[in-house]
């Protein structure tokens, strides 16, 4: 009987000591993962700071996209005056054309003097 009571306190100490080991890699565990949900988090703040800051630089990609089509505007009207045309042909201005953005070969030769 002594030797049963010996043989299972031998086993008792051996899973209690299972049980310990167990209990550390689960805390590990436990700091493992609430390390990675830090880490979620600050990316997911980072993530919507970047769509905010792709938003805000569309927008105004947008807006100066608006201005440089109503400046191209603006010279192909000021190229197509009278006084412009006259004054090129003149030789009063000197300065060659602006090359449009956007514009082909053939849509610039339709503002030019010929």
């Amino acid at each position: 009987l002594k030797e049963l009571l010996e043989e299972s306190e031998a086993d008792r100490k051996t899973r209690l000591d299972q049980i310990n080991e167990l209990h550390d890699l689960l805390n590990k565990s436990e700091t493992d993962r609430k390390a990675r949900f830090d880490q979620i988090n600050e990316l997911s703040v980072l993530i919507k700071e970047a769509e905010t800051n792709i938003e805000e630089l569309r927008v105004a990609l947008d807006h100066e996209a608006k201005r440089a089509e109503a400046a191209e505007e603006g010279l192909k009207n000021l190229e197509a005056t009278f006084a412009v045309r006259q004054a090129r042909r003149l030789g009063l201005i000197k300065a060659k054309q602006i090359e449009l953005i956007g514009n082909s070969t053939s849509e610039q030769e339709g503002i030019r003097d010929k």
